[in-house]
């Protein structure tokens, strides 16, 4: 997980580029629906990716209330997007 001193060091980089430049963040069902499309729907290796992304500064949580690891919070959100349907939208 990032530290706050590498998120300001980031934002400080993105404040220095041209607005066309500056990157919209993917929601967290993008990067759900891109991983479920890169590991062909395996669940094991999708919960994985999506684990490592946020631990990567990929994918952020606003807030983390039930004190979810990324693992976990990351199986959540494939069960999630199975019983809501989502995973096959966009």
């Amino acid at each position: 997980m990032p530290t706050q001193r590498d998120v300001m060091r980031r934002l400080h980089y993105e404040s220095t580029l041209p607005v066309y430049e500056l990157a919209v963040p993917d929601t967290q069902r993008d990067v759900m629906r891109r991983l479920h499309y890169e590991c062909d729907g395996e669940k094991t290796a999708v919960v994985r990716a999506y684990a490592q992304a946020e631990r990567n500064g990929e994918v952020l949580r606003k807030r983390n209330k039930h004190g979810l690891t990324p693992e976990e919070y990351a199986e959540w959100l494939f069960r999630d997007s199975e019983r809501k349907g989502w995973i096959q939208e966009g």
